[in-house]
């Protein structure tokens, strides 16, 4: 049974669908190996205009993610996986609050990795977390100490939207969501570290 489809605008659906290749059934197998079954059914993909303002978001059964990203191979194939492991923790498991989205982005980045060790091998992970830990201590410099993005908890203000705490980066920036990652990463570390 195929679970997943990719929508795309006709320029470019050829294009996407030639990138995921069918790949992504081969990581939802692999996901559901090492986390149980599938819940929601679809896994389909959407690829949206550059005006979409975040690289990606997964929905049950549905994820959007910015068309731009099909000129990396290395990082649609990373971030489709996130959106992926959300299908677990995200979705099925999620966090209370926004002051809490380490908790679901840490636990999709423990998931993605798992994954991608289990698909690409040990070394390919190694390799990609060495790649975002670098670029969030770029982001972390360019952000600064006084950013509220740039603390291990966000505090978030009632009713402010959370795109206003990373302003300054344009749309297509991984910015905002490598520092997510990275944070949630960390925050996630030192929480499993503490449990031992």
């Amino acid at each position: 049974m195929r679970r997943s489809r990719v929508w795309a605008e006709p320029c470019l659906l050829s294009c996407a669908v030639k990138k995921l290749g069918g790949s992504v059934e081969r990581w939802l197998g692999v996901a559901e190996d090492l986390f149980g079954e599938y819940l929601w059914g679809r896994c389909d993909i959407v690829f949206l205009p550059p005006s979409f303002p975040i690289v990606a978001m997964e929905n049950p059964c549905l994820t959007f993610i910015i068309a731009s990203i099909l000129e990396s191979s290395e990082f649609l194939l990373i971030d489709v996986i996130h959106e992926i492991a959300h299908g677990w923790f995200g979705n099925a498991v999620t966090n209370a609050t926004w002051e809490e989205m380490w908790l679901s982005e840490g636990l999709a980045t423990y998931a993605q990795r798992r994954i991608t060790t289990e698909a690409y091998g040990e070394a390919f992970t190694c390799l990609e977390t060495v790649v975002r830990l670098d670029a969030l201590h770029r982001q972390l410099r360019l952000l600064g100490d006084s950013n509220p993005v740039s603390k291990l908890q966000v505090k978030f203000e009632p009713g402010k939207h959370t795109h206003t705490y990373v302003q300054g980066f344009d749309n297509e920036s991984e910015t905002p969501v490598i520092l997510v990652w990275e944070v949630s990463w960390l925050n996630w570390t030192s929480l499993v570290a503490s449990l031992h």
